[in-house]
Protein backbone atom coordinates (compact mmCIF):
# COMPACT_ATOMS: atom_id res chain seq x y z
CA UNK A 1 0.00 0.00 0.00
CA UNK A 2 1.17 3.43 -1.03
CA UNK A 3 0.20 6.51 0.62
CA UNK A 4 0.66 9.78 -0.46
CA UNK A 5 -0.46 12.93 1.24
CA UNK A 6 -2.40 15.57 -0.79
CA UNK A 7 -1.59 19.35 -0.25
CA UNK A 8 -4.74 21.98 -0.79
CA UNK A 9 -4.95 25.34 -0.66
CA UNK A 10 -7.71 26.51 1.16
CA UNK A 11 -8.89 30.64 -0.03
CA UNK A 12 -10.73 31.30 2.37
CA UNK A 13 -9.44 30.28 6.45
CA UNK A 14 -12.00 31.01 8.26
CA UNK A 15 -15.35 29.92 8.67
CA UNK A 16 -17.83 30.46 11.95
CA UNK A 17 -18.67 27.37 13.62
CA UNK A 18 -22.49 27.79 12.77
CA UNK A 19 -21.87 27.57 9.10
CA UNK A 20 -19.39 24.62 9.93
CA UNK A 21 -21.50 22.68 11.84
CA UNK A 22 -24.72 23.13 8.94
CA UNK A 23 -22.22 22.40 6.20
CA UNK A 24 -20.76 19.23 8.27
CA UNK A 25 -24.36 18.05 8.42
CA UNK A 26 -25.04 18.07 4.63
CA UNK A 27 -21.60 16.84 3.71
CA UNK A 28 -22.88 14.86 1.20
CA UNK A 29 -25.01 17.87 -0.08
CA UNK A 30 -24.38 19.31 -3.53
CA UNK A 31 -24.94 22.81 -2.08
CA UNK A 32 -21.17 23.05 -0.65
CA UNK A 33 -17.94 22.82 -2.52
CA UNK A 34 -15.36 20.54 -1.65
CA UNK A 35 -13.29 23.50 0.02
CA UNK A 36 -16.40 24.64 2.36
CA UNK A 37 -16.57 20.90 3.26
CA UNK A 38 -12.80 20.89 4.12
CA UNK A 39 -13.28 23.99 6.30
CA UNK A 40 -15.93 22.89 7.97
CA UNK A 41 -14.34 19.28 8.71
CA UNK A 42 -11.07 21.14 10.05
CA UNK A 43 -13.98 23.60 12.43
CA UNK A 44 -15.43 21.34 13.82
CA UNK A 45 -12.08 19.01 14.77
CA UNK A 46 -11.21 22.34 16.55
CA UNK A 47 -14.28 22.50 18.33
CA UNK A 48 -13.49 22.18 22.23
CA UNK A 49 -16.98 19.55 22.53
CA UNK A 50 -18.83 17.46 19.87
CA UNK A 51 -22.03 16.50 22.30
CA UNK A 52 -24.41 18.23 19.72
CA UNK A 53 -23.17 16.15 16.58
CA UNK A 54 -24.38 12.78 16.02
CA UNK A 55 -22.23 9.37 15.62
CA UNK A 56 -23.79 8.73 12.08
CA UNK A 57 -22.99 12.60 10.83
CA UNK A 58 -19.62 12.10 11.95
CA UNK A 59 -19.56 8.77 10.49
CA UNK A 60 -20.97 10.81 7.25
CA UNK A 61 -18.02 13.30 7.50
CA UNK A 62 -15.33 10.09 7.79
CA UNK A 63 -16.76 8.58 4.38
CA UNK A 64 -17.10 11.68 2.68
CA UNK A 65 -13.39 13.19 3.16
CA UNK A 66 -12.20 8.93 2.45
CA UNK A 67 -14.20 8.98 -0.47
CA UNK A 68 -12.45 13.28 -1.54
CA UNK A 69 -9.00 11.61 -0.72
CA UNK A 70 -8.54 8.03 -1.44
CA UNK A 71 -8.86 6.18 -4.52
CA UNK A 72 -8.99 2.64 -3.71
CA UNK A 73 -7.39 0.36 -6.68
CA UNK A 74 -7.62 -3.54 -5.66
CA UNK A 75 -4.63 -5.28 -7.07
CA UNK A 76 -5.22 -9.24 -7.36
CA UNK A 77 -2.35 -11.76 -9.25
Amino acid sequence: MQVVRAKIRLERCEMNVGKACAVFEQIESERYTDEEKLLAIREVIEMPTHNGITKDTILNAFKWLWDYTIEEVTECD
